[in-house]
């Protein structure tokens, strides 16, 4: 029984951090978030070449 204790005890402190995560993300200006999803889509770009599937696109972004 401890190891389940233990188990479920360990899945809510990530829950809570993931929560926490959440709010601080929101809580962002709009330009950082945009900024973020940029680099994510650079990241799935240079994945999805790597691995030989189709190559997606990148926002282009002036300003």
């Amino acid at each position: 029984m401890k190891n389940n204790e233990k188990m479920w005890q360990g899945v809510e402190r990530m829950s809570l951090a993931k929560n926490k995560r959440r709010r601080e993300l929101a809580r962002l200006p709009f330009e950082k978030k945009i900024s973020i999803l940029l680099r994510l889509q650079n990241v799935a770009r240079e994945m999805s070449q790597i691995s030989g599937r189709k190559r997606r696109d990148v926002w282009e972004i002036s300003g």
